[in-house]
Parts: C-alpha cells; sequence; structure tokens
C-alpha cells in the first residue's frame, strides 16, 4: 500500500513533467514561427536553425 506522501510526490513529479512538456511545446511552436518569419523576409533558415535554438533551451 502507498502511503499519502509518496503519492503526492508522484502526483507533483508528474504536475512538473506536465509543465516542462507543455513548457517545451510552447518554445517549440514560437520557435517555427520565428523561422517561418524570417523565411517570410527572405532571410535564409531552415529548421536546422530551430533545432539548434530548440537545443539551447534543453528541450
Amino acid at each position: 500500500m502507498y502511503t499519502q506522501d509518496f503519492i503526492t510526490d508522484w502526483i507533483i513529479q508528474n504536475e512538473i513533467a506536465l509543465e516542462h512538456a507543455i513548457l517545451g511545446r510552447i518554445i517549440n511552436n514560437a520557435l517555427h514561427e520565428m523561422n517561418n518569419a524570417y523565411i517570410k523576409k527572405g532571410f535564409e533558415t531552415t529548421d536546422t536553425w530551430v533545432l539548434l535554438e530548440t537545443q539551447r533551451f534543453n528541450l
């Protein structure tokens, strides 16, 4: 049988993981939008730039 502390800690850890996943997705989407904006302005850029920025944010 699990203790209440174990269950509470497990829930908190899962909430933190979910928050990180959501924030990572938001940042990733923003980077893709920035990449698309650069392309529309005529700058030469590719998804490689987005990948590098994503790695910089450790996503």
